[in-house]
């Protein structure tokens, strides 16, 4: 070869690659994946495995297999879906805290028209958070004889099974609501 003159690969044919193609199609893959692994046409490919003389060579694609239901695994049943259930009873009256404060969240929610086992619990609807709010207010507005705040909001937090950020909320909130005077 002189300069400026490349070598040129010679392409392999399919045809050349047929020991491989019958190799690769007897453990299963397809006309397609086998053009890709080998770096040939798969129309190519399927040439070859189509010629009269090559099915011998190839051998027959893999049959169907069909599983009966006898002949499966038995796998354990999964367990059934927890059922949950609301508890009617007042367990929040269980709960240690001072009666006064027991007092006021009672008639919070008297005059909200509200039940305190709904304040008490974990109740999302709205109706009910916003009467949860005012209790809160409420209670943190207290003041002892020296004018300080007599509960801490995790304090109250911890009455009301939520966290102290909550109560903060609550706290602005019913602030927002009622602008300042509640």
């Amino acid at each position: 070869m002189g300069a400026g003159q490349f070598a040129t690969a010679r392409r392999v044919t399919a045809a050349e690659m047929l020991p491989d193609i019958r190799r690769l199609t007897m453990k299963g893959l397809s006309p397609s994946m086998v053009s890709r692994l080998l770096g040939l046409c798969e129309v190519d490919v399927r040439s070859v495995t189509s010629l009269p003389g090559a099915s011998a060579l190839l051998p027959e694609p893999p049959k169907r297999i069909e599983f009966r239901p006898e002949d499966l695994p038995r796998y354990r049943r999964k367990k059934p879906p927890k059922v949950y259930t609301r508890v009617i009873s007042p367990e929040w009256t269980v709960r240690p805290m001072p009666d006064e404060i027991r007092a006021l969240i009672v008639s919070t929610c008297i005059e909200h028209g509200a039940s305190s086992e709904d304040v008490m619990g974990k109740s999302p609807k709205r109706s009910v958070a916003l009467v949860r709010h005012a209790c809160f207010y409420r209670i943190y507005a207290l003041r002892n004889e020296m004018g300080f705040r007599r509960f801490s909001t995790p304090q109250i937090g911890r009455w009301f099974q939520r966290d102290h950020s909550s109560v903060l909320s609550g706290i602005r909130n019913h602030a927002q609501a009622c602008n300042g005077d509640a």
